[in-house]
């Protein structure tokens, strides 16, 4: 008995049939893949969290009991990151309060660069996973004012570190300067605090990326 092989003609069939799938299967593939800067926001913006409620819940550099009144509601609060007080702490003189003590919190690699604490400027450090954190810190009379709308402290954290491409992001203010091409995942992202702890997103990507926490793909 002689077994039958595939004609030609039906293995071109197949081939098309082949590629007509696949037309449709990868692209949804490729969509279902986590896109990496996203899940590395996702990372850098809870790590952040954990580092600042560590931080400002420690009542021997920001003690509950020193009060203060807020400038929006009179109210009187806790002055929080307000407290720029460094006596009894374990900061150097020479350094910005916050800066210190929150590339304290971290895991930090090479060398932590904080401003002074009579001026305001930038601090930069990086973590040992990668990630490139970038402080902009206001002039003492304006640093964690007690307002519940401002956020005049800011963070910009480059997810993947500012050797790795594409180094953009949502250009909100000038401390993010090349905003991203249509269709590209950016991967900078600018946060505030403000006195009391509380974190907002400034980048509007960013604030997208977190309306859904369980999405990891564009």
């Amino acid at each position: 008995m002689i077994k039958k092989g595939f004609t030609l003609s039906e293995i071109l069939v197949s081939l098309a049939i082949l590629g007509v799938l696949a037309a449709f299967l990868i692209p949804a593939l490729m969509k279902a893949v986590p896109n990496n800067n996203i899940v590395l926001f996702k990372k850098a913006n809870y790590t952040l969290q954990q580092a600042v409620s560590e931080i400002i819940n420690n009542d021997t550099n920001y003690p509950i009991s020193v009060l203060g009144t807020t400038t929006d509601t009179f109210a009187s609060v806790s002055r929080g990151f307000n407290y720029t007080t460094i006596t009894g702490t374990t900061v150097p003189a020479a350094s910005n309060k916050f800066c210190y003590l929150l590339s304290d919190q971290m895991n930090t690699v090479g060398t932590v660069s904080c401003p002074a604490p009579s001026a305001g400027g930038t601090g930069t450090f990086i973590t040992a996973d990668g990630v490139s954190w970038r402080l902009i810190i206001p002039a003492p009379a304006s640093e964690f004012p007690l307002n519940a709308t401002d956020y005049t402290t800011r963070i910009v954290v480059d997810v993947n570190g500012t050797t790795k491409s594409p180094n953009c992001g949502t250009v909100a203010t000038t401390n993010i300067s090349d905003a991203c091409a249509s269709g590209t995942i950016g991967d900078m992202y600018e946060m505030g605090v403000r006195y009391d702890g509380k974190l907002t997103v400034i980048s509007a990507a960013g604030q997208t990326i977190l309306l859904d926490p369980t999405k990891n793909t564009p």
